[in-house]
């Protein structure tokens, strides 16, 4: 029995061929698609017993451009996408299982999911609205836009509960409840604004009390946004330095101990210093800063960033498309506080300070970044890299730690007994050198010995040396070459217990103080490079050079202990102040320093040794945006746009793609009283094979 195929419509058609009907009752038929894209119309055909023709249900063949198939399922990439059987979440033209399995993308977790698509846990964002009469159009943007930026973000899979709070009242529309009424009017922490919130413009002392006694749903992203155009304690006038910079510092040490991000908006007709201190607190806590340019979708814009910056921050703090988690799982990362965040994240203050314990914190944050775990207890010294994502711990032995991308080769030696006392990295973090009491330097890696002294003699050794200070912004010398050949090379100073300078290299001597007996502790050079001043044990602080006049002006600002207390200073970029850091872990500002909150690690104990700065902050720059769709915006609206195009693929398929060459890919079935079924099936490029199956 013979059964007829008809190709009666499609890029095709007209065509048809007889094929033999076999002993199962089935036929089949292939043919060489050349007509271009489109869909063919097949039906099949055979004479019934008694005469009759009898035909199949009209089947279908679609051929498309033979494009990659990566993963061999007979279905070419684009239509695999298009279609929704593979997803493609970085919007590179390839399945996302593709990408994984040829490396392109991590899966770190193994979800099928490649590592820079994660997902983000829902947000509790509650906003804390000065209620002065200057707010009412910030007020109105907010309960405007909250709505669509919501059901947008929700599009992407990102869920947002937010609370919209007043600090003293409710007088703007969509408030539902204010500050001191849900969680009290005491100001944690740093009590400089006062101890409790009585203005309806604190917005300083509100964001912190939010931080610290808000209860966050566990798991869920924290971001909190002050909005005001006054100054943050009090409102009015603005102060920096002054309360409202000390309010500022107090709510980023709070914040960035309950794990909260902190955006901020600042209101129309906000000046500079209200500018400034709202941008401080979004870089203390890896959130950013809006300036209100008065437009509903600015505003929108800006919501749409705050939330989707704190999303990444929360999954992948430090952007390089790894979630977080696995950051830390290999090894990459390390989480010295098991809090699952990588330390390198938590840079939250300018300083970070040692203990006796070789223990590393954040100024004001009780975590550690890092734990030497040194027991029994012998740290001594720290250094650290510009941008706190290298340091090394030096033990009184000699023994070195090195984290971050500070050369794993550096490891010290024993000296056989507690002689260690400073330590300084290489420019390049794979070098270092390290003081002991008797005035010798060992140079490893990269560092160029410059020369040293020997305290005492070989058989009686002094424990003299207290400090070590590199002339940076020079150039390390070839070891090859001797540095007297060369200039502007980078070089040392060594300062003994006495208070005597001893400089190496291409370091200048500016003179010293020489008290005559074992007080001196420690020494900051000049931004200028000319000049640098000296540390005593009581806290007095003393000028050469350039920095002679300054340390006289400022002389009266500095803590007088009574005792041998102060352990280390640290001079500000201008060279106009400084801060002293004393064994109990309190930090002293001067001159144009600003205040540093450490209170939660003050002890008893004299147990600090050692203070190192993190320039910037050590924090992400916040992100300050006066108008158009931010970087992160587009993202989003990209893929709401794409998403859109997906659903609208699904329900009306579009044609496909210019051809490279044509392959049918559906596969269907006509059941038919007389005849089970046809079916066109991928079987070679450029072919269709159509079978024909009767009872």
């Amino acid at each position: 029995m013979w059964s007829l195929f008809d190709i009666f419509a499609g890029p095709n058609a007209p065509a048809s061929a007889t094929a033999v009907t076999n002993a199962t009752g089935t036929a089949s038929y292939s043919y060489i698609g050349d007509g271009g894209m489109g869909i063919d119309q097949i039906r099949a055909s055979y004479l019934g017993y008694l005469g009759q023709t009898v035909y199949s249900d009209v089947a279908q063949a679609e051929w498309i451009p033979n494009e990659d198939d990566c993963n061999h399922n007979q279905i070419p990439d684009a239509y695999d996408i298009q279609r929704g059987t593979s997803m493609d979440c970085n919007d590179n033209g390839i399945p996302d299982e593709c990408d994984i399995q040829n490396g392109a993308s991590f899966d770190c977790n193994n979800d099928g999911i490649p590592d820079e698509c994660r997902g983000c846990p829902p947000v509790d964002i509650v906003f804390v609205m000065d209620t002065s009469g200057s707010m009412g159009d910030e007020s109105d943007a907010l309960c405007a836009s909250i709505g669509a930026v919501s059901a947008e973000l929700a599009a992407v899979g990102i869920t947002v509960n937010p609370f919209f709070w007043g600090i003293t009242d409710t007088y703007f529309a969509c408030l539902e409840d204010y500050v001191t009424n849900q969680l009290g009017s005491s100001i944690p922490g740093n009590t400089t604004c006062g101890t409790d919130i009585i203005s309806d413009e604190d917005w300083g002392p509100a964001t912190a009390v939010v931080a610290e006694r808000f209860p966050w749903t566990p798991g869920n992203v924290r971001l909190i946004v002050p909005i005001s155009d006054e100054g943050p304690c009090r409102g009015n006038s603005c102060e920096d330095p002054g309360t409202d910079r000390d309010s500022i510092t107090n709510a980023i040490t709070i914040a960035n101990n309950n794990n909260c991000f902190v955006s901020t908006i600042v209101g129309t007709g906000a000046n500079q210093c209200v500018i400034d201190l709202a941008q401080a607190l979004a870089s203390g806590t890896r959130g950013a800063s809006y300036i209100f340019t008065g437009t509903l979708e600015d505003f929108a814009e800006a919501l749409l960033t705050v939330i989707t910056q704190a999303c990444d921050q929360a999954t992948d703090c430090n952007q390089n498309s790894i979630p977080d988690e696995c950051d830390i799982a290999s090894g990459f990362s390390q989480d010295a506080n098991q809090n699952g965040v990588p330390d390198e994240c938590e840079r939250r203050g300018e300083y970070r300070v040692l203990d006796h314990y070789g223990q590393v914190f954040d100024v004001g944050n009780t975590s550690p970044v890092i734990d030497a775990g040194l027991y029994p207890p012998c740290g001594i010294a720290l250094a650290t890299t510009g941008d706190c994502q290298g340091s090394l711990v030096l033990d009184e032995s000699g023994r070195l730690y090195p984290y971050g991308y500070v050369s794993e080769g550096l490891t010290g030696r024993d000296y056989g007994c507690k002689i260690a006392r400073d330590v300084e990295l290489t420019p390049s973090a794979q070098g270092a050198y390290v003081l002991s009491g008797y005035g010798t330097i060992d140079a490893y890696g990269d560092a160029y010995h410059f020369g040293s002294p020997y305290f005492g003699s070989f058989m009686h050794p002094i424990d003299a040396a207290r400090d070590l200070e590199l002339v940076l912004g020079r150039v390390m010398p070839d070891k090859s070459y001797p540095y007297e050949n060369l200039s502007g090379v980078l070089g040392y100073y060594i300062l003994n217990c006495l208070g005597q300078v001893l400089p190496f290299g291409g370091a200048h001597m500016h003179g010293d103080a020489f008290f005559g007996f074992d007080i001196a502790r420690a020494m900051e050079l000049a931004p200028d490079g000319e000049g640098y001043i000296i540390l005593d044990g009581y806290g007095q602080v003393h000028g050469f050079g350039s920095m002679e006049s300054v340390a006289m002006s400022l002389a009266a600002q500095n803590p007088y202990f009574g005792c041998d207390m102060a352990r280390d200073i640290e001079i500000t970029p201008s060279g106009n102040g400084w801060h002293i850091l004393d064994g109990h872990g309190h930090i002293f500002h001067v001159g144009d320093a600003q205040p540093l909150v450490n209170d939660p690690l003050v002890t008893e104990a004299d147990v600090f040794e050692d203070l190192e700065p993190c320039s910037g902050g050590g924090t992400i720059p916040p992100n300050t945006i006066t108008s158009g769709i931010d970087i992160q915006v587009a993202a989003i609206l990209k893929k709401l746009e794409r998403d859109n195009r997906l659903v609208l693929s699904s329900a009306s398929p579009v044609a496909a793609n210019p051809a490279k060459g044509e392959e049918p890919v559906e596969s269907f079935s006509s059941p038919d009283p007389e005849v089970q079924s046809v079916e066109a099936e991928a079987e070679a490029p450029k072919a269709a094979q159509v079978l024909f199956r009767s009872r």
